[in-house]
């Protein structure tokens, strides 16, 4: 069976690059996979990749720039390379262009995946999207039913070919690891503090402004609290600025990016996410399979079963209310392994795979079966 996966660009890390990298480090080896980019990404992880069996290709031009050489090398690409069983794509807001193409050249199982419950696009935009890809795909995929009824409407769960595809992880590599915490935290000498973290692309949506200001708020409630930002973005200088105006430089961390994102969850005592919408983000999956209670705005849906680790608040509270909500919350918490938890809120990759491997068997056999 080959497969062809579609991105924006590839990384170890981010929302649906890790989604779609847990899934493909765990699928059969009977399952070729390729990857098709509109931007280049880490050149290092790509080879790696590419070192595994798997093709990487990128689309010429630029969809904003020249929207012309973005279409001219989309059907390049499909005329030299259709010879694809399924093409699963992660690229909602070009998903259009893509499966046109694919249908034109006879991909027999086409997938649209939703990994949201918003979008940052215009409107308008985005209903001609919705309407025109649902016409080119065959096969509806969403990391939730609410990010399915957005992208394809609330009645695609009634759909036969609707799945929900649960952003699940390696549940055992992030278990609490009381050695690792300690190696973390004299890593970045936050050893004797209360480490407030953050996992996420450094993007309006994720509302890091917001964050610094709660953590502002926390400071004056506990001096010993420091602020541990994991992750890179188009707003990290602006959030560094800000950071400077508050005058807490030496109580923030900006770590950048890193492929050991389950190492450096161990460090932290609270992990804070106040977005203004997500889908499933797999980093509250993460921060809870390490045993992180995690604070997160009241517009996101885990989709974990009830527990003791989560706290939801409304974005219109201040940050002074948030931050005493989550020194009230997080304090005196003895943490332990979730395992049990992650599997059954169904957040287990290796089931999860399973799952998927089965759909696109069931998928193909019923549209060869069609054919005849």
């Amino acid at each position: 069976m080959k497969v062809l996966y579609i991105l924006s660009y590839l990384s170890k890390n981010g929302g649906v690059q890790s989604v779609v990298n847990n899934y493909y480090n765990n699928l059969s080896k009977d399952i070729e996979v390729d990857f098709l980019t509109l931007l280049p990404g880490d050149e290092e992880f790509e080879q790696e990749l590419e070192k595994k069996g798997s093709k990487v290709y990128h689309i010429g031009g630029s969809k904003e720039k020249n929207l012309f050489i973005f279409l001219k090398e989309i059907k390049k690409f499909f005329r030299e390379h259709h010879d694809y069983d399924i093409l699963h794509n992660h690229q909602t807001n070009l998903d259009l262009f893509y499966l046109k193409e694919a249908k034109k050249w006879k991909i027999p199982v086409r997938i649209m995946h939703a990994h949201n419950t918003n979008c940052d696009i215009s409107k308008l935009r985005m209903k001609i999207l919705k309407l025109t890809s649902k016409r080119y795909a065959n096969y509806y995929f969403a990391c939730s039913e609410e990010a399915g009824k957005f992208m394809f409407g609330k009645n695609i769960i009634n759909n036969k070919r609707f799945y929900v595809i649960n952003n699940a992880i390696d549940v055992e590599k992030y278990e609490y690891n009381e050695e690792i915490r300690n190696k973390v935290q004299n890593q970045i000498k936050m050893n004797d503090n209360f480490v407030v973290g953050n996992v996420s692309r450094m993007t309006e949506i994720k509302n890091h402004k917001f964050l610094i200001e709660i953590f502002n708020e926390i400071l004056k409630i506990t001096n010993n609290a420091k602020l541990l930002l994991v992750g890179d973005g188009p707003l990290k200088e602006e959030l560094i600025e800000k950071v400077k105006i508050l005058q807490i430089e030496d109580k923030v961390v900006f770590y950048g990016t890193t492929n050991k994102v389950h190492e450096v969850l161990q460090a932290m005592d609270v992990f804070i996410l106040p977005s203004l919408f997500e889908g499933v983000p797999v980093t509250i999956v993460e921060a809870a399979a390490s045993g992180i209670k995690y604070v997160i705005s009241d517009t996101i849906d885990s989709h974990l079963k009830e527990n003791e680790l989560e706290l939801k608040l409304n974005l219109n509270l201040s940050a002074k209310e948030w931050a005493d909500k989550i020194i009230e919350f997080s304090m005196k918490y003895q943490r332990k392994k979730q395992k049990e938890l992650l599997v059954a809120s169904k957040f287990d990759i290796k089931k999860e795979t399973e799952k998927l491997e089965e759909i696109y068997v069931r998928a193909l056999e019923g549209k060869k079966d069609n054919e005849k």
